[in-house]
Protein backbone atom coordinates (compact mmCIF):
# COMPACT_ATOMS: atom_id res chain seq x y z
CA UNK A 1 0.00 0.00 0.00
CA UNK A 2 1.71 3.16 -1.23
CA UNK A 3 0.47 6.05 0.89
CA UNK A 4 1.43 9.63 0.05
CA UNK A 5 3.16 10.86 3.21
CA UNK A 6 2.57 14.47 2.23
CA UNK A 7 -1.17 14.03 2.61
CA UNK A 8 -3.29 13.69 5.74
CA UNK A 9 -5.09 10.41 6.46
CA UNK A 10 -8.76 9.54 6.76
CA UNK A 11 -8.93 5.99 8.09
CA UNK A 12 -12.07 3.84 7.92
CA UNK A 13 -11.90 0.75 10.11
CA UNK A 14 -14.23 -1.86 8.67
CA UNK A 15 -15.36 -2.80 5.18
CA UNK A 16 -19.04 -3.54 5.80
CA UNK A 17 -22.10 -1.60 4.68
CA UNK A 18 -21.26 1.40 6.87
CA UNK A 19 -17.58 1.57 5.94
CA UNK A 20 -18.16 1.25 2.20
CA UNK A 21 -20.91 3.85 2.35
CA UNK A 22 -18.40 6.26 3.92
CA UNK A 23 -15.78 5.43 1.27
CA UNK A 24 -18.29 6.09 -1.52
CA UNK A 25 -19.41 9.41 -0.02
CA UNK A 26 -15.87 10.69 0.56
CA UNK A 27 -14.80 9.61 -2.92
CA UNK A 28 -17.21 12.11 -4.44
CA UNK A 29 -15.48 15.05 -2.71
CA UNK A 30 -12.60 16.57 -4.66
CA UNK A 31 -10.95 17.96 -1.53
CA UNK A 32 -10.43 14.42 -0.23
CA UNK A 33 -8.75 13.23 -3.40
CA UNK A 34 -6.49 16.28 -3.45
CA UNK A 35 -5.41 16.60 0.19
CA UNK A 36 -6.10 13.28 1.94
CA UNK A 37 -5.26 9.60 1.76
CA UNK A 38 -8.44 7.57 2.15
CA UNK A 39 -7.56 4.26 3.81
CA UNK A 40 -9.93 1.34 4.39
CA UNK A 41 -8.86 -1.38 6.84
CA UNK A 42 -10.44 -4.80 7.19
CA UNK A 43 -9.34 -8.25 8.29
CA UNK A 44 -10.89 -9.85 5.19
CA UNK A 45 -10.28 -9.39 1.48
CA UNK A 46 -14.00 -9.35 0.71
CA UNK A 47 -17.10 -7.43 1.68
CA UNK A 48 -19.80 -9.81 2.90
CA UNK A 49 -23.43 -9.10 2.06
CA UNK A 50 -24.61 -10.59 5.37
CA UNK A 51 -28.38 -10.48 4.68
CA UNK A 52 -27.70 -13.15 2.04
CA UNK A 53 -25.51 -15.39 4.24
CA UNK A 54 -28.45 -17.63 5.25
CA UNK A 55 -29.13 -18.21 1.55
CA UNK A 56 -25.56 -19.45 1.14
CA UNK A 57 -26.26 -21.85 4.02
CA UNK A 58 -29.43 -22.98 2.25
CA UNK A 59 -27.34 -23.82 -0.79
CA UNK A 60 -29.28 -21.99 -3.48
CA UNK A 61 -27.04 -18.91 -3.64
CA UNK A 62 -23.44 -19.12 -4.80
CA UNK A 63 -21.10 -17.50 -2.23
CA UNK A 64 -19.58 -15.13 -4.78
CA UNK A 65 -23.02 -13.53 -5.23
CA UNK A 66 -22.85 -12.40 -1.60
CA UNK A 67 -19.34 -10.94 -1.74
CA UNK A 68 -17.32 -8.16 -3.36
CA UNK A 69 -13.55 -7.69 -3.46
CA UNK A 70 -12.50 -4.79 -1.24
CA UNK A 71 -9.27 -4.04 -3.09
CA UNK A 72 -11.15 -3.58 -6.35
CA UNK A 73 -13.86 -1.52 -4.66
CA UNK A 74 -11.54 1.02 -3.03
CA UNK A 75 -9.13 1.20 -5.95
CA UNK A 76 -11.94 2.35 -8.24
CA UNK A 77 -12.62 5.11 -5.74
CA UNK A 78 -9.07 6.38 -5.39
CA UNK A 79 -8.61 4.88 -1.95
CA UNK A 80 -6.20 2.41 -0.36
CA UNK A 81 -7.03 -0.97 1.16
CA UNK A 82 -5.05 -2.43 4.04
CA UNK A 83 -5.82 -5.96 5.13
CA UNK A 84 -5.05 -6.73 8.76
CA UNK A 85 -6.34 -7.24 12.27
CA UNK A 86 -6.99 -4.06 14.19
CA UNK A 87 -5.37 -4.46 17.59
CA UNK A 88 -6.38 -1.09 19.04
CA UNK A 89 -6.08 2.65 18.62
CA UNK A 90 -4.57 5.46 20.63
CA UNK A 91 -6.62 8.64 20.88
CA UNK A 92 -3.72 10.69 22.24
CA UNK A 93 -1.33 9.57 19.47
CA UNK A 94 -4.09 9.67 16.83
CA UNK A 95 -3.01 6.27 15.57
CA UNK A 96 -4.52 2.87 14.93
CA UNK A 97 -2.57 -0.37 15.27
CA UNK A 98 -3.00 -2.95 12.50
CA UNK A 99 -1.08 -6.12 13.36
CA UNK A 100 2.48 -4.82 13.86
CA UNK A 101 1.90 -1.58 11.99
CA UNK A 102 0.90 1.85 13.31
CA UNK A 103 -1.24 4.01 11.02
CA UNK A 104 -1.62 7.69 11.84
CA UNK A 105 -4.99 9.29 11.24
CA UNK A 106 -6.36 12.81 11.09
CA UNK A 107 -9.93 11.45 11.00
CA UNK A 108 -11.06 7.99 12.03
CA UNK A 109 -14.34 6.23 11.29
CA UNK A 110 -15.00 3.10 13.34
CA UNK A 111 -17.18 0.78 11.27
CA UNK A 112 -15.92 -2.64 12.32
CA UNK A 113 -19.35 -4.20 12.65
CA UNK A 114 -20.23 -6.79 15.26
CA UNK A 115 -18.94 -10.22 16.15
CA UNK A 116 -20.66 -13.11 17.94
CA UNK A 117 -21.13 -12.49 21.64
CA UNK A 118 -20.24 -15.62 23.62
CA UNK A 119 -20.52 -13.75 26.93
CA UNK A 120 -16.99 -14.74 27.89
CA UNK A 121 -17.44 -18.49 27.38
CA UNK A 122 -14.40 -19.64 25.40
CA UNK A 123 -15.65 -23.24 25.17
CA UNK A 124 -18.75 -22.15 23.28
CA UNK A 125 -16.61 -19.91 21.08
CA UNK A 126 -14.37 -22.83 20.11
CA UNK A 127 -17.04 -25.50 19.75
CA UNK A 128 -20.05 -23.82 18.12
CA UNK A 129 -20.52 -22.72 14.54
CA UNK A 130 -21.48 -19.11 13.86
CA UNK A 131 -22.91 -17.11 10.97
CA UNK A 132 -21.04 -13.83 10.91
CA UNK A 133 -19.54 -14.00 7.42
CA UNK A 134 -19.98 -15.69 4.07
CA UNK A 135 -17.09 -17.98 5.03
CA UNK A 136 -19.12 -19.06 8.07
CA UNK A 137 -22.07 -19.77 5.77
CA UNK A 138 -19.89 -21.89 3.49
CA UNK A 139 -18.62 -23.84 6.49
CA UNK A 140 -22.13 -24.58 7.77
CA UNK A 141 -23.27 -25.59 4.29
CA UNK A 142 -20.27 -27.92 3.87
CA UNK A 143 -20.82 -29.59 7.24
CA UNK A 144 -24.52 -30.16 6.58
CA UNK A 145 -23.80 -31.36 3.05
CA UNK A 146 -21.45 -33.98 4.50
CA UNK A 147 -24.17 -34.97 6.94
CA UNK A 148 -26.51 -35.49 4.01
CA UNK A 149 -23.97 -37.83 2.37
CA UNK A 150 -23.27 -39.80 5.55
CA UNK A 151 -26.73 -40.57 6.86
CA UNK A 152 -30.42 -39.81 6.32
CA UNK A 153 -30.80 -38.07 9.68
CA UNK A 154 -29.20 -35.38 11.84
CA UNK A 155 -29.95 -32.96 14.69
CA UNK A 156 -29.39 -29.21 14.49
CA UNK A 157 -29.61 -26.78 17.39
CA UNK A 158 -29.58 -23.00 16.92
CA UNK A 159 -28.73 -21.10 20.10
CA UNK A 160 -30.61 -17.81 20.03
CA UNK A 161 -34.07 -16.97 18.76
CA UNK A 162 -33.53 -13.55 17.25
CA UNK A 163 -33.74 -12.57 13.58
CA UNK A 164 -30.57 -14.41 12.62
CA UNK A 165 -31.44 -17.52 14.63
CA UNK A 166 -34.76 -17.87 12.84
CA UNK A 167 -33.13 -17.33 9.46
CA UNK A 168 -30.43 -19.91 10.16
CA UNK A 169 -32.92 -22.55 11.30
CA UNK A 170 -35.13 -22.15 8.23
CA UNK A 171 -32.12 -22.08 5.89
CA UNK A 172 -30.92 -25.38 7.38
CA UNK A 173 -34.39 -26.86 6.87
CA UNK A 174 -34.33 -25.82 3.21
CA UNK A 175 -30.92 -27.41 2.61
CA UNK A 176 -31.76 -30.68 4.36
CA UNK A 177 -35.13 -31.00 2.65
CA UNK A 178 -33.40 -30.43 -0.66
CA UNK A 179 -31.04 -33.30 0.18
CA UNK A 180 -33.86 -35.57 1.30
CA UNK A 181 -32.57 -35.71 4.88
CA UNK A 182 -34.84 -35.97 7.90
CA UNK A 183 -33.69 -33.65 10.67
CA UNK A 184 -34.77 -32.32 14.03
CA UNK A 185 -34.06 -28.60 14.11
CA UNK A 186 -34.37 -26.83 17.43
CA UNK A 187 -34.12 -23.17 18.42
CA UNK A 188 -33.07 -22.65 22.04
CA UNK A 189 -33.72 -19.17 23.41
CA UNK A 190 -32.74 -17.96 26.88
CA UNK A 191 -35.49 -15.31 27.02
CA UNK A 192 -39.15 -16.01 27.63
CA UNK A 193 -39.88 -16.02 23.90
CA UNK A 194 -38.23 -15.60 20.52
CA UNK A 195 -38.13 -12.23 18.77
CA UNK A 196 -39.12 -10.26 21.86
CA UNK A 197 -38.54 -6.94 20.10
CA UNK A 198 -41.21 -7.52 17.42
CA UNK A 199 -45.00 -7.10 17.76
CA UNK A 200 -47.00 -10.02 19.14
CA UNK A 201 -48.85 -10.62 15.87
CA UNK A 202 -45.58 -11.02 13.97
CA UNK A 203 -44.07 -13.29 16.61
CA UNK A 204 -47.15 -15.53 16.42
CA UNK A 205 -46.91 -15.65 12.64
CA UNK A 206 -43.23 -16.64 12.79
CA UNK A 207 -43.94 -19.30 15.41
CA UNK A 208 -46.73 -20.76 13.27
CA UNK A 209 -44.41 -20.93 10.31
CA UNK A 210 -41.65 -22.56 12.34
CA UNK A 211 -44.12 -25.17 13.55
CA UNK A 212 -45.21 -25.85 9.99
CA UNK A 213 -41.56 -26.34 9.05
CA UNK A 214 -41.10 -28.75 11.96
CA UNK A 215 -38.68 -26.50 13.79
CA UNK A 216 -39.04 -26.75 17.56
CA UNK A 217 -38.63 -23.74 19.84
CA UNK A 218 -37.59 -23.99 23.49
CA UNK A 219 -37.51 -20.77 25.51
CA UNK A 220 -36.32 -19.98 29.05
CA UNK A 221 -33.42 -22.30 28.31
CA UNK A 222 -29.84 -22.06 27.14
CA UNK A 223 -26.69 -23.93 26.31
CA UNK A 224 -25.00 -25.56 29.31
CA UNK A 225 -22.30 -27.43 27.44
CA UNK A 226 -21.58 -28.93 24.04
CA UNK A 227 -19.11 -31.76 23.82
CA UNK A 228 -18.57 -34.83 21.63
CA UNK A 229 -21.29 -33.50 19.30
CA UNK A 230 -23.87 -33.72 22.09
CA UNK A 231 -25.71 -30.65 23.36
CA UNK A 232 -26.78 -30.30 26.99
CA UNK A 233 -29.17 -27.48 27.84
CA UNK A 234 -29.56 -25.63 31.14
CA UNK A 235 -32.92 -27.37 31.70
CA UNK A 236 -31.58 -30.86 31.11
CA UNK A 237 -32.38 -31.37 27.44
CA UNK A 238 -29.91 -33.58 25.62
CA UNK A 239 -29.46 -33.63 21.86
CA UNK A 240 -26.99 -36.24 20.53
CA UNK A 241 -25.24 -36.18 17.15
CA UNK A 242 -25.95 -32.47 17.00
CA UNK A 243 -24.65 -29.60 14.89
CA UNK A 244 -24.70 -26.55 17.19
CA UNK A 245 -24.90 -23.05 15.69
CA UNK A 246 -24.48 -20.02 17.95
CA UNK A 247 -26.66 -16.98 17.27
CA UNK A 248 -27.18 -15.43 20.70
CA UNK A 249 -26.20 -11.84 20.02
CA UNK A 250 -23.35 -9.68 18.79
CA UNK A 251 -20.84 -7.33 20.37
CA UNK A 252 -18.18 -4.88 19.28
CA UNK A 253 -14.60 -6.06 18.80
CA UNK A 254 -12.38 -6.50 21.86
CA UNK A 255 -10.14 -3.55 21.00
CA UNK A 256 -13.14 -1.18 21.18
CA UNK A 257 -14.04 -2.29 24.69
CA UNK A 258 -10.45 -1.74 25.86
CA UNK A 259 -10.33 1.92 24.88
CA UNK A 260 -12.43 3.16 27.80
CA UNK A 261 -15.07 4.73 25.55
CA UNK A 262 -18.65 4.97 26.76
CA UNK A 263 -20.48 1.81 25.68
CA UNK A 264 -24.13 0.84 25.63
CA UNK A 265 -24.75 -2.88 25.25
CA UNK A 266 -21.20 -3.31 23.94
CA UNK A 267 -21.64 -0.53 21.36
CA UNK A 268 -20.05 2.94 21.32
CA UNK A 269 -22.33 5.75 22.39
CA UNK A 270 -22.28 8.53 19.81
CA UNK A 271 -23.54 12.09 19.56
CA UNK A 272 -26.11 13.27 17.03
CA UNK A 273 -23.20 14.00 14.66
CA UNK A 274 -22.01 10.35 15.09
CA UNK A 275 -18.82 11.58 16.80
CA UNK A 276 -17.80 9.58 19.86
CA UNK A 277 -18.10 11.51 23.09
CA UNK A 278 -14.57 11.46 24.44
CA UNK A 279 -12.55 12.24 21.32
CA UNK A 280 -10.79 15.52 22.25
CA UNK A 281 -10.67 16.85 18.69
CA UNK A 282 -14.01 15.50 17.53
CA UNK A 283 -12.16 13.55 14.84
CA UNK A 284 -13.42 10.04 15.64
CA UNK A 285 -16.78 8.76 14.40
CA UNK A 286 -18.55 5.45 15.06
CA UNK A 287 -21.14 4.11 12.64
CA UNK A 288 -23.06 0.96 11.80
CA UNK A 289 -23.20 -1.87 14.29
CA UNK A 290 -20.37 -0.28 16.29
CA UNK A 291 -22.49 2.75 17.12
CA UNK A 292 -25.13 3.07 19.82
CA UNK A 293 -27.19 5.97 18.54
CA UNK A 294 -30.06 6.79 20.86
CA UNK A 295 -33.48 7.00 19.22
CA UNK A 296 -34.82 10.52 19.93
CA UNK A 297 -38.28 9.02 20.52
CA UNK A 298 -37.45 6.64 23.37
CA UNK A 299 -33.80 7.19 24.25
CA UNK A 300 -32.88 3.59 23.45
CA UNK A 301 -30.14 2.62 20.94
CA UNK A 302 -31.62 1.97 17.51
CA UNK A 303 -31.43 -1.60 16.28
CA UNK A 304 -28.73 -2.85 13.95
CA UNK A 305 -29.89 -2.60 10.35
CA UNK A 306 -28.37 -2.21 6.88
CA UNK A 307 -30.36 0.95 6.17
CA UNK A 308 -29.06 2.65 9.30
CA UNK A 309 -25.47 1.59 8.55
CA UNK A 310 -25.54 2.99 5.01
CA UNK A 311 -27.09 6.30 6.09
CA UNK A 312 -24.66 6.69 8.98
CA UNK A 313 -21.73 6.18 6.62
CA UNK A 314 -23.00 9.06 4.51
CA UNK A 315 -23.51 11.37 7.50
CA UNK A 316 -20.08 10.63 9.01
CA UNK A 317 -18.43 11.32 5.64
CA UNK A 318 -20.33 14.60 5.21
CA UNK A 319 -19.38 15.70 8.72
CA UNK A 320 -15.69 15.11 8.07
CA UNK A 321 -16.04 17.35 5.01
CA UNK A 322 -17.90 19.93 7.12
CA UNK A 323 -15.11 19.93 9.74
CA UNK A 324 -12.46 20.39 7.04
CA UNK A 325 -14.42 23.30 5.58
CA UNK A 326 -15.36 24.81 8.95
CA UNK A 327 -19.07 24.23 8.42
CA UNK A 328 -21.85 23.21 10.80
CA UNK A 329 -22.17 19.47 11.32
CA UNK A 330 -25.19 17.46 10.19
CA UNK A 331 -27.38 15.62 12.64
CA UNK A 332 -28.06 11.98 11.92
CA UNK A 333 -31.79 11.34 11.86
CA UNK A 334 -32.66 7.65 11.53
CA UNK A 335 -35.22 6.74 8.89
CA UNK A 336 -36.72 3.37 9.72
CA UNK A 337 -38.34 1.75 6.69
CA UNK A 338 -39.18 -1.37 8.69
CA UNK A 339 -37.89 -4.93 8.71
CA UNK A 340 -38.59 -8.38 7.31
CA UNK A 341 -37.85 -11.86 8.64
CA UNK A 342 -36.87 -14.14 5.70
CA UNK A 343 -37.79 -17.76 6.43
CA UNK A 344 -37.24 -19.46 3.04
CA UNK A 345 -40.29 -21.15 1.46
CA UNK A 346 -41.02 -17.79 -0.24
CA UNK A 347 -42.01 -16.34 3.12
CA UNK A 348 -40.74 -13.19 4.86
CA UNK A 349 -43.30 -11.45 7.08
CA UNK A 350 -42.56 -8.10 8.61
CA UNK A 351 -43.37 -4.39 8.79
CA UNK A 352 -42.67 -1.84 6.05
CA UNK A 353 -43.65 1.83 6.40
CA UNK A 354 -45.49 0.90 9.61
CA UNK A 355 -47.73 -1.51 7.72
CA UNK A 356 -48.01 -5.27 8.11
CA UNK A 357 -46.46 -7.14 5.21
CA UNK A 358 -47.68 -10.66 4.30
CA UNK A 359 -45.04 -13.35 3.97
CA UNK A 360 -45.20 -13.68 0.18
CA UNK A 361 -45.00 -9.94 -0.40
CA UNK A 362 -42.20 -9.60 2.15
CA UNK A 363 -40.23 -12.33 0.42
CA UNK A 364 -40.36 -10.40 -2.85
CA UNK A 365 -39.42 -7.12 -1.15
CA UNK A 366 -36.49 -8.67 0.73
CA UNK A 367 -34.76 -10.02 -2.36
CA UNK A 368 -35.67 -6.97 -4.42
CA UNK A 369 -33.80 -4.84 -1.89
CA UNK A 370 -30.87 -7.29 -1.75
CA UNK A 371 -30.58 -7.21 -5.53
CA UNK A 372 -30.87 -3.42 -5.59
CA UNK A 373 -28.03 -3.01 -3.08
CA UNK A 374 -25.76 -5.50 -4.84
CA UNK A 375 -23.43 -4.95 -7.78
CA UNK A 376 -24.82 -5.60 -11.26
CA UNK A 377 -22.83 -8.83 -11.49
CA UNK A 378 -24.09 -10.16 -8.18
CA UNK A 379 -27.60 -8.92 -8.89
CA UNK A 380 -28.10 -11.32 -11.77
CA UNK A 381 -26.59 -14.15 -9.74
CA UNK A 382 -29.15 -13.52 -7.00
CA UNK A 383 -32.05 -13.48 -9.45
CA UNK A 384 -30.82 -16.63 -11.20
CA UNK A 385 -30.26 -18.53 -7.96
CA UNK A 386 -33.59 -17.44 -6.55
CA UNK A 387 -35.39 -18.61 -9.70
CA UNK A 388 -33.73 -22.02 -9.46
CA UNK A 389 -34.49 -22.34 -5.74
CA UNK A 390 -38.22 -21.89 -6.37
CA UNK A 391 -38.16 -25.10 -8.39
CA UNK A 392 -37.16 -27.13 -5.36
CA UNK A 393 -40.02 -28.81 -3.55
CA UNK A 394 -39.54 -27.12 -0.20
CA UNK A 395 -42.00 -29.08 1.88
CA UNK A 396 -41.12 -30.23 5.44
CA UNK A 397 -40.58 -33.96 5.78
CA UNK A 398 -42.56 -36.08 8.21
CA UNK A 399 -40.50 -36.27 11.36
CA UNK A 400 -39.36 -39.57 12.74
CA UNK A 401 -39.18 -40.29 16.45
CA UNK A 402 -35.79 -42.03 16.43
CA UNK A 403 -32.54 -40.14 16.83
CA UNK A 404 -34.06 -37.13 18.47
CA UNK A 405 -32.49 -37.62 21.88
CA UNK A 406 -34.13 -36.91 25.21
CA UNK A 407 -36.19 -33.86 24.28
Amino acid sequence: MNINKDKKNIVIAGGGFAGLSAVQSLYREGIIQRDYNLILIDKKDNFDFLPLAPDVVAGWLHPRCAQANLTDYVKRRGAHFLRGNIMGFDIDRASINVDEREIKYDYLILACGGEPNFFGNRDFQQQCLTLNSVEDAIRINNILTEKIKEKPFCNIAVIGGGYTGVEIATACRFLLNKGGVDAFITIIEKAEDILLNVPDWLRRRVRERLKKMHIDVFCDDGLKRYENNTLYSLKGKEIPDCVCIWSAGVRSADFIEKTGMELIKKRIEVQSSLQIKNAPNGNIFAIGDNAAFRDPKNGEPIRMAVKFSIDQGKVAARNIIHIIRGQKLDRYEPVDLGFLIPMTESYAPGIVFNSRVPGRVGFFLHYLMCAYRSSSKNRWGIIKGLTMSRRILNRPLERRENGRGSL
